[in-house]
């Protein structure tokens, strides 16, 4: 049976999202070693604000462009989809504008009394100015997704990252200086620079893509994009940029809290440099299957979802749940045996090891929740992904009022698997109850936890032979692999029918 559309873009996005995520992370490796973790952990700080800047301008700007290009590809026709990009980028522009001069003009303000350093005010204003090339890349990539073109939009993501590193690695070498102001500099003029090239080249990219638009049957009377665009992106937009408030306050708080516990400012900032800018980068690296198919899922729902084709949906979401809950099962596992090499290897500390393996455990909640939250806005449930992520973050904050200055990193770390666990649960009792998927425990769960006892064995066994850490590393990963995959088909946790792949009618 030939493979289905949503099948190969899911392919497509996810070969392209490893080779992304494998030279970013091989950078970031790069990176990091070279710039120290306190310098790191100022970056995530002023990164941290920088996101809530970004979610003013995207919002949910791409998951509305896409619902509405996708609708006017079934109902509408060339000259609905021309009209939806103009008034998109158009928006989006005049409010990146606005933001990015806010955003330079309280540099100084956000630096001294929000991130609590003076050393962050250039790299703020430096980042400022990308804003707006971010909100127009993020209306192009809504089209793409709608068209179910996977390719492109990587194909920029590509060229963005190959600017990038060569951007901040030239200026790190030409340049370098013991001068953590001016290290952190660099590093955010090459993510500027990158942004503004990708930008430039998916614009192009849309424009060559829309010239062979075949799409003719226009409707005889325009839709009100405007009113559309709002109503779709407005409670996204919301969610994301109080979350993204939320957020930034939370990463904000965290090197103060752990002042409280007893450190200096940069012994904080290294212990969240390495949470943040190398722990949890790891554990979202294996990740890139899962969110290439999440976002490939929102037109696939949301046109079902308008057409009323309950059993797509249902095939969907039941197909979804089922893959991301084995796979992530099976990498958190992965994370448990090889926490303390990776930790070693990749940046000779024992503490990213230590962090990993604590919260190895939770990595399925962590992908169940990306996953189910690009479901429920396909969906049109965005009202309750805001409530959701609302109530998550004030706990969060609440959390490290009340743990951390008493029990350090340790108390953030019980704070995120607290979290993690709420907001992952909360998604998919909602995307349960409008989906009507009955939830497979047995196979979903149970039996992928039983195909780990076995690798986990094998796994701390291997530990313990002295052989050099990389090839121990690949040991446990072909060994834990082999075993999970074994279990899981003798326990019939997967089967043929799993391996045949619905073919998806193409609507473009």
């Amino acid at each position: 049976m030939k493979i289905a559309l949503f099948v190969k873009n899911t392919i497509i996005l996810t070969v392209y999202a490893i080779v992304l995520r494998l030279i970013g992370m091989m950078f970031r490796i790069y990176m990091t070693n070279k710039i120290g973790a306190e310098c790191t952990g100022l970056y995530q700080l002023i990164f941290s604000v920088y996101m809530l800047a970004a979610a003013c301008v995207t919002g949910g700007i791409s998951v509305a462009v896409t619902r509405l290009v996708a609708d006017a590809s079934v109902c509408g026709g060339k000259a609905d989809i021309r009209r939806i990009m103009r008034k998109s980028v158009g928006m989006t522009v005049g409010i990146g504008i606005i933001v990015t001069a806010a955003v330079f003009v309280l540099a100084p303000v956000i630096g001294q009394w929000w991130i609590g350093d003076v050393r962050s005010v250039i790299s703020i204003r430096i980042l400022a100015f990308s804003l707006p090339f971010m909100g127009i890349s993020s209306c192009v990539k809504g089209y793409f997704t709608a068209r179910r073109n996977a390719i492109t939009p990587s194909n920029a993501q590509m060229f963005e990252q190959f600017v990038r590193i060569f951007m901040i690695g030239f200026l790190l070498v030409r340049f370098a200086s013991p001068d953590i102001a001016r290290t952190c500099a660099y590093v955010l003029i090459g993510d500027t620079v990158a942004e503004f090239c990708s930008c430039m080249l998916i614009w192009l990219l849309y424009k060559r893509d829309y010239r062979k638009l075949q799409i003719h049957a226009d409707r005889k009377q325009a839709p009100p994009i405007i009113r559309l665009l709002f109503r779709i992106a407005a409670p996204i937009s919301a969610g994301r940029l109080l979350n993204s408030f939320l957020r930034t306050t939370e990463n904000l708080l965290i090197p103060q809290s752990l002042q409280k516990y007893g450190g200096s400012k940069t012994a904080a900032l290294e212990q969240f440099g390495m949470l943040k800018g190398m722990a949890m980068p790891l554990l979202f690296f294996p990740s890139s299957m899962l969110l290439s198919m999440s976002s490939l899922l929102i037109p696939e729902i949301s046109q079902a979802h308008i057409q009323q084709n309950h059993q797509k949906i249902y095939n969907a979401v039941n197909k979804a749940l089922k893959i991301t809950l084995q796979i992530s099962i099976l990498i958190g596992g992965l994370f448990v045996v090889t926490a303390q090499d990776l930790g070693y290897l990749i940046y000779q500390s024992d503490e990213v090891g230590f962090l990993i393996r604590v919260l190895a455990p939770i990595v399925p909640f962590m992908y169940l929740e990306c996953i189910t939250d690009g479901i429920l806005k396909g969906l049109n449930q965005q009202n309750h992904s805001l409530l959701y992520t609302t109530m998550d973050s004030v706990l969060r904050i609440l959390l490290i009022f009340i743990l951390v200055p008493q029990k350090g990193m340790i108390g953030f770390l019980i704070m995120m698997i607290f979290s993690n666990v709420l907001t992952s649960t909360l998604n998919l009792h909602r995307l349960i109850r409008v989906s009507e998927v009955r939830f497979d425990t047995s196979n979903w769960v149970c039996k992928p936890l039983l195909a780990t006892v076995p690798g986990i064995a094998a796994g701390f066994f291997l530990q313990t032979m002295a052989l050099p850490a990389l090839l121990r590393i690949l040991l446990q990963a072909g060994v834990f692999g082999g075993c999970y995959a074994v279990v899981l088909w003798c326990t019939k946790g997967v089967s043929k029918a799993d391996f045949r792949f619905i073919r998806l009618k193409k609507s473009m």
